[in-house]
């Protein structure tokens, strides 16, 4: 008989546990368990169609890009400093 109420007491605590995950997730616009598998598996197969070298790649090409950008910066900026240093009394074009 103990064994009967302690089983019972142990399923009654798993609904109330189930129960409490199905309303978080509903409180995030997951329509319970069954739709978060489902869209775990989606974000799973999506992710595996781009390859990791497409992502090296891309961030091969933007590491590439800021250090020309960094090295255009620092041109214009001594630019800036010699056109000063020299007291140039052009306009800025952009005036």
């Amino acid at each position: 008989m103990q064994d009967q109420e302690a089983f019972r007491r142990e399923a009654d605590q798993l609904v109330r546990l189930y129960g409490e995950m199905v309303r978080r997730l509903a409180n995030r616009g997951i329509r319970g368990v069954d739709e978060l598998v489902a869209l775990h598996q989606q974000i799973r197969d999506a992710v595996e169609t781009i390859a990791g070298q497409e992502i090296d790649s891309a961030l091969l090409q933007i590491a590439t890009l800021l250090d020309r950008l960094r090295l255009l910066s620092r041109c214009l900026a001594t630019l800036g400093e010699m056109k000063v240093a020299l007291g140039s009394s052009e306009p800025d074009p952009g005036v």
